[in-house]
């Protein structure tokens, strides 16, 4: 049994090209490929509630952040701070953080 409520939720960020309109947390992300970091504790929760997203695992926040920006992914999801420190150190000045998702871990 499972009574114990979500004691960590944190928003993740979705990083597209900058001229791409605000994604809210909502179903505008589904069958879209996005892009992941292998290993990310969040596969697994964004899975869940989100299943017909299509995620593209990748080795490293570089590796997806190009990805977005050739247009191979619709956009990235990740740490809010991995993104913008990513995006600034790697002048990818095309693409910004435009929405998130939230997820909880118990």
């Amino acid at each position: 049994m499972d009574f114990t409520e979500p004691y960590f939720n944190f928003l993740l960020a979705l990083a597209t090209l900058y001229e791409r309109i605000f994604i809210e947390d909502s179903l505008e992300v589904a069958r879209h490929r996005f892009a992941v970091v292998a290993g990310d504790i969040a596969i697994e929760k964004i899975r869940a509630l989100h299943p017909t997203i299509d995620l593209v695992v990748v080795e490293n926040n570089i590796v997806e952040l190009k990805k977005v920006h050739n247009s191979k992914v619709l956009g990235y999801i990740g740490a809010q701070g991995a993104a913008v420190v990513s995006l600034k150190s790697n002048n990818m000045d095309e693409l910004a953080v435009t929405g998130s998702i939230r997820i909880y871990i118990k």
